[in-house]
């Protein structure tokens, strides 16, 4: 089993189990998404979807900027055991490091600045609560068994992937 976690249904994926908590199924896709497999779904809890050691990937994109920490936290937690061994997780989200970098350089204003650390609030879901880096998402995943095997950073975004052993 293959899942891809978004929100606002950004960045679905085909061949994977798309979960949008933001999801409304009201029936209407666009063309692009109909032959997607969307779900509304408690990101911090899968239990339902998937059992423990039954996903060969899960994909997490800007997801974890919207919850709070303790809950961002717990879903890692929860996912990693979700996955199969040799499966893969791949986490990505605003490093909070490289955005305050950028915002000191002068390279990100500081409308665009507040933006990414708060939320653009132009959906009721749009305001973010936590931020992680790129190198404590890495030590969060390592604490947790999994062997981190590739870390991007892009602009202020990281990408970090870790395989179950």
């Amino acid at each position: 089993m293959k899942i891809n976690m978004t929100l606002g249904q950004r960045s679905l994926l085909n061949g994977y189990i798309n979960i949008d908590p933001t999801y409304n199924d009201d029936g209407i896709l666009s063309k692009e998404n109909i032959s997607l497999d969307i779900k509304r779904a408690d990101v911090r809890n899968l239990d339902e979807l998937a059992d423990d050691a039954e996903c060969t990937e899960i994909i997490v994109n800007s997801v974890y900027d919207f919850l709070n920490l303790e809950d961002s936290v717990n879903s890692i937690k929860h996912l990693s055991k979700k996955l199969r061994h040799k499966g893969k997780i791949v986490l990505i989200g605003s490093d909070a490091r490289e955005l305050c970098r950028k915002f000191v350089e002068g390279s990100i204003n500081i409308i665009d600045f507040n933006q990414e650390i708060h939320g653009s609030f132009e959906e009721s879901w749009d305001v973010k609560m936590s931020h992680f880096t790129m190198e404590s998402m890495s030590e969060l995943l390592e604490s947790l068994g999994l062997k981190v095997t590739k870390k991007r950073l892009d602009n202020y975004n990281y990408l970090v992937e870790a395989v179950r052993p």
